[in-house]
């Protein structure tokens, strides 16, 4: 019998099952298989992840959306003269400490419906293709410190638990973060928006940074809700058009529809 999660995620129907099966007497592989139940250690299971990227370079897409991660991993080797081809961890589960710091995508990275246990570390990382983390979810921290977009990031409905930095962060494509939820200190200082933004309906329940002339035109706050505390500091709206933003005590209430 084939991994359960098959019928979801196609490109495990040929891997062998773990000894495994849930109460329900469902088998799984073992990228699939639940934390702790995968009958390897976190080093072979690592292994057996990064063996399979590898293995799928001349593909020119790796498919391993649905993968629950055992531990701590580090995609630090997949830097500018190891580039990850166009990756699919889609509905993927992290389970601690995620490190793609200074990795480089050559295409689209596809992390949607992702969620990250810990610490998530993007930081300087270089997206060359479309990026998705919509309606991922970050429970610790979520660094973004001087990554680079260069074309779509997509971050809408996307949920942030802990602290999200993009401080730094330059984005040369549209940078949708649509609905997000930012329940912790988010962090945009110094971040550059050289394409349009979309911020609309997003929620901000702690002190929002946007310092250093981040705000241009073309950033889109509708409908945006701040209800943490906000200080002249904090957030900086002078280059934000008031045709687009009804700013009242530096909160974002119900601006006018850009549409």
């Amino acid at each position: 019998m084939p991994c359960c999660k098959a019928d979801i995620h196609g490109w495990c129907k040929e891997l062998e099952v773990v000894r495994y099966r849930d109460e329900d007497d469902r088998e799984y592989c073992v990228f699939h298989a639940p934390k702790g139940e995968k009958g390897v250690t976190l080093i072979e299971f690592n292994e057996l992840l990064f063996a399979r990227i590898d293995l799928s370079k001349n593909l020119g897409i790796c498919d391993l959306s649905g993968t629950v991660f055992e531990g701590d991993i580090y995609f630090n080797e997949y830097n500018i003269y190891n580039p990850l081809i166009k990756l699919n961890f889609s509905g993927a589960h992290f389970s601690r400490i995620t490190d793609f710091s200074e990795t480089h995508f050559i295409d689209l990275a596809d992390f949607s419906d992702a969620h990250f246990s810990g610490v998530a570390d993007f930081s300087k990382t270089v997206f060359n293709g479309i990026s998705v983390f919509s309606k991922a979810r970050f429970n610790g921290v979520a660094d973004f410190k001087d990554a680079f977009f260069s074309r779509v990031a997509d971050f809408s409905e996307t949920q942030f638990n802990g602290v999200a930095d993009f401080s730094e962060t330059q984005f040369n494509g549209i940078a949708y973060f649509k609905e997000a939820g930012f329940s912790g200190v988010a962090r945009f200082s110094e971040a550059q928006f050289s394409g349009i933004a979309y911020f609309k309906e997003a929620g901000f329940s702690g002190v929002a940074y946007f310092a250093d002339e981040t705000l241009k035109n073309g950033v889109f706050f509708n409908d945006a809700g701040i209800k943490g505390r906000t200080s002249s500091d904090s957030i900086d709206l002078r280059n934000v058009s008031p045709a687009d933003t009804d700013i009242k005590n530096l909160d974002f209430v119900n601006p006018p529809s850009s549409n």
